[in-house]
């Protein structure tokens, strides 16, 4: 990666524009909803708004790691910059 970024130094511009974090509620959209709190939270829009401000990780929340949640598990990731 590193060499093919050198490679085409010239055909890259780099990007002045600071990214924004994620809202809590953009985080919620992605999160199972199923308020289990096998996070230690009580409820997914809490977690939401502790993941938003870093105060959990994301490995916190059980369900999204099934295989039922894995498109949103991913997008939610990429969300996060993960």
């Amino acid at each position: 990666l590193v060499n093919k970024t050198w490679e085409r130094r010239d055909e890259i511009t780099p990007s002045e524009e600071a990214k924004k974090p994620p809202t809590a509620m953009e985080i919620y959209k992605l999160l199972p909803k199923t308020n289990c709190k096998e996070c230690g939270v009580s409820s997914c829009f809490v977690f939401a708004t502790q993941l938003a401000g870093g105060e959990v990780e994301l490995e916190r929340c059980k369900p999204l790691f099934t295989e039922d949640f894995a498109e949103n598990k991913k997008k939610l990731m990429d969300l996060l910059g993960m």
